[in-house]
């Protein structure tokens, strides 16, 4: 019934002309504003992925300074009733950091992650009362002083690092999953295109047929429109995508290694100390050291070991493995020094300042090192994902110029034909 009404009404030549011009006219102007939201879901996707890749490095600043604190905290315990001030005030300083980031971090991370985080700071106020209980007996000459110490690093290594560990892991995920997003919006530009490019070579071969005209100017013209501004916008979109992609790959990866390798150095200079706290009892310490420092060597390590190294960040995190491993054999000569007896001169060797200790001055350089890699990468990462949102804004106004004009020449084409019939 609707099928035979249909038909009475295109059963002349101008209502198929008009119901050609309408229908190639619409679908250009779709067209338009399908690649228009295509280029706008892709600005979304990349600005969340520069998000989550702000989010991973600033979360990593927190493990850092909470591991940076502990070490300090289990070096201050050695220095006892000496604890200088400049100690106190680094201590107090990095667990400002990790207590305030953890507050601010948690504002732009998933309601998941915001907990865990919210969690985590309650751990710190725990982990902070606890050294400070550590403090006050060891000031006081009470041994007791040690067993808070080791709670507080159990509270650190057990509770604090893990939560960040996994707020880690998944915002790395959510970094590729929405670079992966943003590939696939390149299809909200090409099938509309293709399907609005045979559209036009239907019309225009059934145009030739009726008219016996080879080509329809305007309506080819509307064709080469949609087919030129699906293909820039198309290799603007890879072109931004390639940019993310690298500044996720390169930069950001290598600031995420470094940190980690950061991170698990802290972790191996706090259970030095507390290897050096439990005399006589630092098996466990030592063995903790061991883990510690193997993870740094290994996330250093990877870069180096690469069979195409790419300048200059493998060949700068080889550099820091190289420092690093100066501190290995540093702490390797206090543990024969503490293991033959002489436990002052070991406690000596890890307190005293880096112009008269080589414990200390490897694994400050290391971390200066460490330090500034970290900070470059991570500069170049957070640009690179910056940049790879410019010109998407001239992307969306040039994919709707595309289809506003593609439409107007394909109504203009029909038009030609239509005025034959007055």
């Amino acid at each position: 019934m609707a099928s035979s009404a249909i038909a009475r009404i295109l059963a002349s030549t101008p209502a198929r002309l008009r119901a050609w011009q309408v229908g190639t006219v619409v679908l250009a102007v779709v067209v338009g504003l399908l690649s228009a939201l295509g280029v706008a879901r892709h600005q979304a996707d990349l600005r969340e992925a520069r998000l989550a890749a702000d989010s991973l490095l600033r979360v990593q600043e927190i493990r850092v300074a909470a591991v940076s604190a502990d070490s300090l905290a289990s070096r201050a315990y050695l220095e006892g009733g000496q604890e200088s001030a400049e100690a106190r005030a680094a201590y107090a300083a990095a667990i400002e950091t990790a207590a305030g980031g953890l507050v601010a971090v948690s504002e732009q991370l998933p309601a998941a992650d915001a907990a865990a985080l919210t969690t985590a700071g309650a751990d710190v106020g725990r982990y902070v009362g606890l050294v400070e209980q550590a403090r006050a007996n060891n000031r006081q000459g009470f041994p007791v002083g040690a067993a808070y110490q080791r709670q507080a690093n159990g509270v650190l290594s057990g509770s604090i690092l893990p939560a960040l560990a996994t707020v880690e892991q998944r915002t790395r995920a959510a970094i590729n999953a929405r670079l992966d997003a943003a590939a696939g919006n390149r299809l909200w530009v090409i099938l509309p295109a293709v399907a609005a490019l045979a559209a036009v070579v239907a019309a225009s071969r059934w145009l030739a047929r009726r008219f016996h005209r080879q080509v329809n100017v305007p309506l080819a013209g509307a064709g080469l429109v949609m087919v030129v501004a699906a293909l820039l916008v198309v290799v603007g979109l890879t072109s931004s995508l390639d940019r993310a992609t690298a500044a996720v790959g390169d930069d950001l990866a290598a600031a995420d290694r470094v940190a980690q390798a950061r991170a698990a150095a802290f972790d191996a200079r706090s259970q030095e100390g507390l290897t050096l706290i439990n005399r006589g009892n630092g098996a466990a310490n030592e063995a903790a050291w061991q883990r510690s420092s193997a993870t740094v060597g290994a996330v250093l390590s990877a870069a180096c070991e690469s069979p195409e190294p790419a300048p200059p960040t493998p060949a700068a995190e080889c550099q820091v493995r190289q420092i690093y491993d100066a501190y290995v054999l540093a702490h390797q000569q206090m543990r024969n020094t503490d293991d033959a007896g002489d436990w002052d001169q070991a406690v000596t060797s890890t307190l005293a300042p880096a112009t008269e200790s080589a414990l200390t001055r490897s694994f400050d350089e290391f971390d200066a090192a460490a330090r500034s890699l970290i900070g470059q990468q991570a500069g170049a990462a957070r640009h690179g994902l910056g940049a790879s949102l410019d010109w998407l804004g001239a992307l969306r106004i040039l994919a709707l110029i595309g289809g506003l004009l593609a439409a107007l020449l394909a109504g203009r084409g029909f038009g030609q034909r239509l005025a034959e019939y007055r």
